[in-house]
């Protein structure tokens, strides 16, 4: 099979993620979700989400979901295999909320209710890091942070929709 509309691409590619905005919404997609990778200060991928933060003529709301695991090899059977570690400290969880925020005051980014939408990766995790952000970050930005209790994928072990710190 080749690739329909767009053709071939790179997400780097200036006017393309508007071009993805546009057939998004054709076939009714409403917001983009971009996996947000932090490891100890060390951002990865984060071109395609950088891009589309700076330009403002893409009409299409957004959310993070923060990929707060380790990079393994899962993909080939070694997940013992670490290629990136997390550090998870309590000074790191407020340095990547403190990023974080930059994407959260964009206009375009996804609320329920008023409260920016987290996805994360590893709820469980993420809850201890989420609570300490909101404590030393002080400034309002994740008091009313929606965030679902859960994501999913391949071979990964299922949280309870209700774990704790979850909210939707």
């Amino acid at each position: 099979r080749l690739p329909g509309e767009l053709g071939f691409y790179d997400l780097t590619t200036p006017g393309l993620m508007a071009s993805q905005a546009k057939l998004a919404r054709m076939y009714g997609i409403s917001a983009f979700c971009f996996h947000y990778y932090w490891f100890a200060g060390k951002r990865l991928l984060e071109r395609p989400l950088d891009g589309f933060l700076s330009d403002r003529s893409i009409d299409m709301e957004f959310c993070l979901c923060w990929a707060n695991e380790n990079w393994t090899r899962r993909w080939d059977g070694e997940g013992d295999h670490v290629l990136i570690g997390q550090d998870h400290s309590r000074e790191d969880h407020v340095r990547v909320f403190a990023d974080m925020i930059r994407y959260m005051d964009d206009p375009r980014y996804l609320r329920l209710g008023g409260a920016p939408v987290l996805l994360v990766l590893a709820a469980l995790t993420g809850v201890a890091a989420l609570e300490l952000g909101r404590v030393r970050l002080g400034d309002g930005h994740l008091d009313d942070l929606v965030r679902p209790a859960r994501t999913e994928r391949l071979g990964a072990q299922r949280e309870h929709p209700g774990a704790p710190g979850g909210s939707a």
